[in-house]
């Protein structure tokens, strides 16, 4: 009799209460749970397959639940994909993943096809239902989740860690922003940019010293971990914040820049727009998966600083001047790369733009060989009234022959303003490549002297104004 009762709890795969029991196999419909506990333990006798679990269910003894396994001997995959810094999964050629087992890291061997649909379909042929563990430091986990599904019409499986949340987890009052911030966090840990394998090897590294710490602090089991790990939120909690929807809503349809801070008043991001309503709104919108970055500004980020420009080109010139200076928590400044191919855009001129102040117009002068100058045509008296500006520095009132002396001193006096092209010389060029019909232009290679300059400034200069009051320089 004990072998139905073996072969029914084998076919089902799971416990199964001893009422179950005795009326599925036995076929005996009886009147209390009791008197069926009474009447299989009767059966059993000394027969020890069958193993009462304490909570009113009988498994078999071979399914009895296996003791947990050690937090850092737990089995974790790793993925990386490469080329690992693009926008988008499709510039990817492949990945390489690897297994933590035991706290032995081995990476697993490429296939011998090597399309990037064959490799996710290897991956999740192997991965099966371990927990997947990516950097956070990135955009992988949105890119390989969209790959999955477009490619090989797969979801990306729970459970899914970062380094960058366990990492919270276990710094939580000193949370790291960069990989290079959570080497540092780590004793004898390293870490470099290099071939994606020995990326993995040096990111399974990281992680089992993670898991050793949060060992330490009491976190014994995979079970423990998944349990206070940060869910995945797909909207922001605006209850949290300094501001709230309302402010979201009303910000304008116009170019600017945005500053992101902690309750600690610590910098954790400035990024710019072309539209801030739309670019500042598109991190609070509710969303289906969000990505690592979004999840811990959502976290972190407690005020939220608005400043509007005239033109995308301030912006960019304005986000790169605050980057340096700020030094944010989340982003850092990307390398401004020289384009010479860029001949096109590349000549000295005076550029025209809209300015944020009404009756104002930006000034930028640009030439190959020097650095980028800027200022600001206004009809006002003050200071713009915003703590950070590109336009820092104010001259007389007299402000056509001021203009028309910096103007003769950069583009017709050798010896002045000889200051070295920088790289926001090298923005405004690449900006200017790309949206010349944005701006008014002139072409001070067929211009003679100043003075004909400043003429053709004048005609440009909105309603037919030829005077303005001040002029800000940038410092």
């Amino acid at each position: 009799m004990m072998d139905k009762f073996a072969a029914y709890l084998q076919q089902k795969g799971e416990p199964a209460s001893a009422e179950e029991l005795v009326r599925q196999v036995l076929r005996i419909s009886v009147p209390s749970p009791a008197l069926a506990e009474k009447l299989l333990l009767s059966i059993a006798g000394d027969d020890r397959r069958l193993v009462h679990d304490g909570q009113g269910l009988w498994r078999l003894r071979e399914q009895a639940q296996p003791t947990e396994v050690k937090l850092p001997a737990e089995t974790f995959f790793l993925l990386r994909p490469y080329p690992g810094h693009t926008s988008h999964w499709s510039q990817w050629t492949g990945i390489r993943y690897g297994r933590l087992c035991n706290g032995v890291f081995g990476l697993a061997e490429r296939p011998q096809q090597e399309t990037l649909a064959e490799f996710l379909s290897a991956f999740t042929a192997d991965r099966r239902s371990f927990p997947l563990v990516l950097s956070g430091f990135e955009h992988h986990s949105a890119q390989l989740r969209s790959a999955l599904a477009a490619l090989i019409g797969a979801d990306l499986a729970d459970p899914l860690l970062t380094l960058r949340r366990l990492a919270e987890l276990v710094f939580p009052e000193n949370a790291p922003a960069t990989m290079v911030e959570l080497t540092r966090l780590l004793p004898s840990a390293g870490y470099a940019e290099g071939e994606p394998g020995v990326q993995l090897q040096a990111e399974a590294d990281l992680l089992l010293m993670l898991l050793e710490r949060l060992y330490d602090q009491g976190i014994l089991h995979l079970s423990d971990l998944l349990r206070i790990y940060p869910p995945v939120r797909h909207e922001p909690d605006f209850s949290v914040f300094a501001f709230d929807a309302s402010f979201i809503a009303s910000l304008p349809h116009a170019p600017g820049v945005y500053v992101m801070r902690d309750r600690r008043e610590r910098i954790l991001y400035v990024g710019k727009a072309v539209d801030l309503f739309e670019r500042v709104g598109s991190y609070f919108r509710a969303r289906g998966a969000a990505d690592e970055k979004l999840q811990t500004l959502w976290d972190r980020i407690y005020q939220l600083q608005i400043i509007r420009t005239g033109s995308e080109l301030e912006a960019l010139l304005l986000e790169n001047r605050l980057i340096k200076e700020l030094q944010p928590l989340i982003n850092t400044q990307v390398e401004v790369s020289s384009r010479p191919h860029r001949r096109k855009s590349r000549f000295a001129r005076i550029v025209l733009l809209p300015s944020a102040y009404d009756d104002s117009q930006a000034l930028y002068f640009l030439h190959p060989d020097k650095a980028l100058y800027c200022c600001l045509l206004a009809t006002v008296e003050q200071e713009p009234p915003v703590p950070w500006t590109i336009f820092n520095r104010s001259l007389s009132p007299d402000a056509d022959e001021e203009l028309l002396a910096e103007i003769d001193g950069y583009f017709f006096q050798p010896g002045r303003l000889l200051t070295a092209a920088d790289e926001r010389a090298e923005i405004a060029v690449t900006w200017l490549s790309a949206h010349e019909e944005q701006a008014e232009s002139v072409d001070m290679r067929g211009v003679l002297c100043a003075a004909d300059a400043l003429r053709i400034v004048q005609a440009f200069l909105r309603d037919g104004r030829s005077k303005v009051k001040r002029i800000f320089y940038h410092s």
